[in-house]
């Protein structure tokens, strides 16, 4: 066994390992320090470097200079004139905008009536199928609610067919009611025959 004291110097062993020569230092390991005073040993995993230093825009080095000057006024907002032209053109595009709502519920309601009409019309030719052949003529008439405000008529000619007639009959019906100041109307045809001739 070999007994290493704290002195400088060690005696002499018995297995002629030191004879009076100084004990060497422990060996500490290598410390490098970089230039920004973080230690990078081999200890160290990573090397944390500084965060990079940005510099000063010129208007913070220079508060009198130009650049303070102009970002100062980007700053300021907008100018009374700024403000009247974007009021002036926001209510231009309102009010244009405004003035599409009536005319899409004008056509919402003729498109309505219209096939309100077209309905009527057909039940009206419906009728003149259960109506005797010699009865078909010319009238006119009104509707009952809940569509009291829509009328009608029919149109009846005889037709010639392989030169006979009274065999065939043109009848046309019309259906008409007034909306936003104009007469709107509806018109179906058709041919009734007399199949008592047949």
């Amino acid at each position: 066994m070999i007994k290493i004291t704290d002195s400088p110097t060690c005696p002499v062993g018995s297995h002629g390992l030191f004879f009076g020569v100084p004990r060497p230092a422990p060996l500490a390991p290598t410390i490098n320090r970089s230039p920004s005073g973080f230690t990078t040993s081999p200890f160290h995993r990573f090397t944390v470097s500084p965060p990079p230093r940005i510099p000063a825009s010129p208007s913070h080095q220079f508060p009198d200079s130009p650049f303070h000057r102009f970002s100062d006024s980007k700053k300021a907002g907008f100018s009374l004139l700024e403000v009247m032209v974007v009021v002036v053109i926001t209510g231009f595009g309102l009010l244009a905008i405004m003035q599409l709502f009536p005319i899409g519920l004008q056509a919402g309601r003729i498109s309505q009536d219209v096939t309100i009409a077209t309905f009527l019309a057909q039940q009206r030719i419906e009728e003149l199928k259960n109506t005797s052949y010699k009865d078909i003529e010319d009238k006119s008439g009104a509707f009952g609610d809940p569509y009291a405000e829509f009328n009608w008529n029919q149109r009846v000619s005889e037709e010639t067919v392989n030169g006979e007639t009274g065999m065939l009959k043109k009848v046309t019906v019309r259906v008409f009611w007034s909306s936003y100041g104009k007469t709107r109307n509806v018109k179906l045809v058709t041919f009734l025959t007399n199949y008592k001739k047949i």
